[in-house]
């Protein structure tokens, strides 16, 4: 668990956690050069699976990760935030299903998201491998419902400073060449969604974060096949170029190969944001011209799939 600044929610985030079925685990908590009371709710919750260490590291969440994760004894390493909730049985059906599976290096689950004044959802991850590796926006995990084998993490693998704020996605992205993915059909994890975050204060740097990995997916898989349309989308998503022509964001969805059937809240939303992006650097008179196109693209059965009218 890495913590900052969490006195409002960092006792109920322990205590889901020391509630846990499965109780065999240490509770690993890395400071990151918290201002307010965290450390001192830490230090008055009495017992021995927890140790709290303050971050040696560059400041912020990847460096303290990475701190976290040398520190660790176990067979597992599992991530649990400050202000989130862990469903009382999560370690036991994790744990189960990776001593069950032992070709599968990282599992996770369902999520319930949710917050004051926000309308809940669930994440419902991909369960297979081949799924959850094949979307090039990101690898289907929920980073705070994982359980990793050391074991199979390559040394090498790191948390990097400079994607702060997509440090997980960038993570898994790096991490999936070496290891199968899983997911369980439990859910297992309740994020909270609240105005303090680092993910909402930031959430423009965020984004901008994200759209670097998926341009890094898509060139990995992609580069290689010399399909058309694909380098100008890469350098969009590196923000190389200001504009993408809709002919090759519609190619760009259609390799992502989505399965209508499953949910793809999103991945919707990602799209929403690409549009947006595109809107905001076009001139006003184009931006005109554009909004009359993308109401005809959407009309297209393939949108149609993913953006209910």
């Amino acid at each position: 668990m890495v913590v900052r600044n969490e006195e409002k929610y960092i006792t109920e985030a322990i205590q889901s956690i020391l509630d846990q079925t499965f109780s065999d685990f240490e509770f690993i908590i890395v400071d990151d050069n918290s201002t307010d009371r965290t450390k001192e709710i830490i230090r008055s919750i009495q017992d021995p699976r927890i140790q709290l260490f303050d971050n040696p590291n560059t400041p912020g969440r990847p460096g303290s990760l990475n701190f976290g994760y040398a520190q660790a004894r176990g067979k597992y390493i599992a991530h649990m935030d400050g202000d989130d909730i862990s469903v009382s049985n999560r370690f036991q059906l994790l744990h189960e299903f990776m001593e069950s599976h032992p070709e599968v290096g990282v599992c996770g689950g369902k999520m319930l998201v949710f917050g004051e004044n926000y309308k809940s959802w669930e994440f419902i991850p991909a369960t297979s491998h081949d799924e959850i590796v094949c979307d090039p926006f990101g690898i289907s995990i929920a980073n705070a419902t994982a359980l990793l084998r050391v074991s199979s993490i390559p040394s090498f693998i790191k948390y990097k400073d400079e994607y702060l704020g997509a440090e997980d996605l960038k993570f898994y992205f790096d991490l999936s060449p070496y290891v199968r993915f899983a997911n369980i059909k439990s859910c297992v994890y309740h994020y909270r969604s609240h105005s303090e975050q680092l993910s909402t204060k930031n959430i423009d740097f965020t984004k901008s974060l994200a759209f670097k990995v998926a341009a890094d997916n898509f060139q990995r898989r992609y580069e290689a096949q010399e399909i058309e349309g694909v380098p100008q989308f890469v350098k969009f998503l590196r923000g190389e170029i200001n504009t993408v022509k809709l002919s090759e964001l519609i190619l760009a969805f259609e390799l992502a190969q989505f399965n209508p059937d499953k949910n793809h809240k999103m991945i919707r939303g990602f799209i929403k944001d690409t549009i947006e992006r595109i809107r905001i650097d076009l001139r006003s008179l184009t931006t005109l011209r554009f909004t009359l196109i993308w109401i005809r693209y959407k009309t297209k059965s393939f949108v149609k799939r993913f953006f209910p009218t």
